[in-house]
């Protein structure tokens, strides 16, 4: 993967550096990654501060660079949304310090990794790091840890639940398809997690399709039965909940295979 870094992220960057507070700045998304592509026009970035910068501080330093503010984002103080003259729609997310070593220090207690940690950190680019906290947080993670990838995998037993449980049945007899259609997403999702948890790889659902080529650890008819379940024309709820029941049996089978000990739930 070749990261290239636009020079307007660097203007962004040099500006946002004027904010009082700010301990670090890096870029995430498809550009951090080295995934952009003709369809990629935005740029998103992490800024860390002791304390979050007030809007109004804000609005001021990055006025000089932007051409359009993004007002239906103003109920969230600490997003910034924006157009620059060289690129459309910059996304800023303003985090403390303190929460991240929150993070990292439930991640030191195999407690837990956060969604945020993963997309900011792993994922991110360090862009301004002065004091070396981004390069300290990323280094801690280059070892995908066993225990993290235990409690993922854990994930099967609510897959099946859904999958054979009677929760389907239950809810279609309601009429509660929004929920049903809900469920289903969140458990394909589920799904991902678990097929990168068993490459010991960190998660990253949007851009899943990048990395499942790279997989060693994947049921043979995986993408061919993605393919159909992901079809643009449709097919039937109960037909998508039996390729999801499918292929977590297929993973299982190859979980069972690289954790012996491991406890799922098949049936219900």
């Amino acid at each position: 993967m070749e990261i290239v870094i636009p020079k307007e992220a660097i203007k962004v960057v040099k500006t946002l550096k004027k904010l009082k507070n700010v301990k670090a700045i890096g870029l995430y998304g498809s550009i951090a990654m080295g995934f952009a592509d003709k369809y990629t026009e935005d740029m998103d970035f992490i800024v860390f501060c002791d304390k979050t910068p007030n809007v109004k501080d804000r609005e001021r330093i990055l006025k000089p660079i932007v051409k359009k503010w993004y007002s239906a984002y103003d109920v969230w103080k600490f997003i910034d949304v924006f157009d620059i003259k060289e690129r459309k729609e910059c996304t800023v997310f303003y985090r403390t310090l303190d929460e991240f070593e929150n993070y990292v220090k439930r991640f030191k207690e195999k407690n837990r990794l956060e969604g945020e940690f993963t997309t900011f950190i792993i994922y991110g680019k360090s862009l301004y790091d002065p004091k070396g906290f981004l390069k300290k947080w990323k280094k801690m993670t280059i070892k995908y840890p066993e225990w993290l990838r235990r409690n993922i995998v854990g994930l099967l037993n609510g897959i099946f639940r859904f999958t054979r449980g009677g929760v389907i049945e239950k809810e279609l007899k309601r009429g509660n398809i929004n929920y049903v259609n809900d469920k289903i997403a969140t458990i394909k999702n589920m799904l991902d997690e678990v097929i990168f948890a068993l490459n010991k790889t960190y998660s990253c659902s949007k851009w899943a399709f990048k990395f499942y080529p790279k997989f060693k650890l994947l049921p043979k008819d995986y993408m061919k039965k993605m393919d159909k379940f992901n079809n643009i024309k449709g097919i039937e709820l109960k037909e998508k909940i039996k390729i999801i029941d499918h292929l977590a049996y297929e993973v299982y089978k190859i979980a069972k295979k690289e954790i012996p000990d491991l406890k799922i739930r098949t049936k219900f």
